[in-house]
């Protein structure tokens, strides 16, 4: 007889709940943490972030700057802006700077006017601090003691200031080519009439004025003079020379009558 089959048993299965899957599951790398781009700087910005660097960098006498000097315009740049965001930090600045002379270079090398709005700033940076006597041109002219009156105070002055402008560049050019006729003379005169500084300034306007005039009288005296004395210069010459001629033809005629003579 054949053996009979062996009885099944039933077999427990367990199944995992869902939060046990998703505990096995694995788990995803985290994202990569991504630094916020810097915001583009502004117009303001820019001017601000020009100007403090030129402070910063002239007082250096146009060296390099350190990282703490860079960190001090950075704040600067806050502070002229009221501390509103966003702030920079020095190393966006000295990019920015860094940009900022590529850009001014590249517009320099324009054969027309550059339209960049920061090409003038620029410019003054590249060529540095004018010097005192280029920043602030001034004429030295006498004071005046009386200052009652300001606007009538400024009025002479700035006349007065023109004339001794006038006298000091007459004085220190060419003089003129008459020996009676020196710059010098008329200065030393406008000083006598002033009378040692007593005199107003539009009164030693008109000194200094008179005394032009009277140098250009003299002037054309002498001119005239002179053309006088050329002139009888020149007659005599022709009268010599007339003379000379009207000699060479009596000795011809003499001659001639002398040879006739001989022959007759």
């Amino acid at each position: 007889m054949a053996p009979e089959p062996a009885s099944l048993e039933p077999v427990a299965v367990t199944v995992p709940s869902q939060s046990e899957q998703q505990q096995q599951q694995p788990r995803p790398p985290p994202p990569s943490e991504k630094r916020p781009s810097p915001s583009p700087w502004s117009d303001a910005e820019t001017v601000h972030l020009i100007d403090a660097y030129q402070e910063k960098w002239f007082s250096v006498n146009r060296g390099p700057l350190k990282s703490s000097q860079w960190d001090e315009i950075a704040a600067s740049v806050s502070a002229r802006r009221g501390g509103a965001a966003p702030t920079r930090t020095g190393t966006q600045c000295r990019h920015k700077l860094e940009k900022l002379r590529k850009r001014y270079r590249t517009e320099k090398q324009l054969t027309v006017p550059s339209p960049w709005p920061y090409f003038d700033r620029m410019d003054l940076l590249a060529r540095g601090p004018l010097p005192i006597s280029a920043a602030h041109p001034m004429i030295d002219g006498p004071d005046d003691p009386d200052s009652d009156d300001d606007d009538d105070e400024d009025e002479d002055v700035s006349n007065t200031r023109s004339v001794d402008y006038i006298l000091r560049t007459a004085a220190s050019g060419d003089r003129t080519s008459r020996p009676g006729v020196l710059v010098n003379s008329m200065v030393q005169k406008r000083r006598r009439l002033d009378g040692g500084g007593s005199a107003t300034p539009m009164g030693r306007l008109a000194s200094v004025v008179r005394s032009f005039g009277e140098g250009f009288v003299r002037v054309e005296r002498e001119r005239l003079e002179m053309m006088r004395e050329a002139e009888k210069d020149r007659m005599a010459m022709e009268t010599e020379k007339t003379r000379m001629i009207l000699d060479s033809f009596r000795q011809i005629s003499d001659a001639l009558t002398f040879g006739l003579a001989k022959r007759g």
